[in-house]
């Protein structure tokens, strides 16, 4: 209905269209993922101008909840995962280790269980990758940053 749709969109926040950190021009919309539009234009997402294809995307502080889908692999263009201080649970899947593109893994406050999976290690282009207070168990391994 449409007053539902008018009420999500409402609630979606805008993370900003433009240059991003690494000087990529990137876009953005507003629209709840109700909403029967292009995936570029709903809250949380941005695309790369260039590409139209998904680079980031963004949930802070909003109750978001459930598993991290192995799927995620099949966003072969993301640069940005933020999914911070929420609800999430389970272990960090190791498919995540094929997004080649990756800069910035932020998972932080959340409820993660497991060892981090030894292919993150292998994004050469990772920069950031932020896991604090979740329930990770083991040793950060010293294949790290190489």
């Amino acid at each position: 209905d449409t007053s539902s749709i008018a009420d999500a969109d409402a609630s979606c926040f805008t993370i900003g269209n433009g240059l991003d950190m690494f000087q990529e021009e990137t876009f953005n919309g507003n629209n709840a993922w109700l909403t029967p539009s292009d995936e570029c234009y709903w809250g949380g997402l941005a695309c790369l101008n260039a590409t139209h294809r998904l680079d980031r995307i963004e949930f802070e502080n909003d109750g978001l909840s459930g598993i991290l889908p192995s799927e995620l692999q099949s966003l072969t263009e993301l640069r940005f995962l933020i999914l911070e201080e929420g609800h999430i649970e389970g272990t960090i899947p190791t498919e995540l280790g094929s997004l080649e593109k990756l800069h910035v893994l932020d998972l932080n406050f959340n409820r993660l269980i497991g060892t981090i999976p030894t292919e993150i290690y292998n994004i050469n282009y990772l920069f950031e990758l932020d896991l604090n207070d979740n329930f990770l168990s083991g040793t950060i391994a010293t294949e790290i940053g190489k």
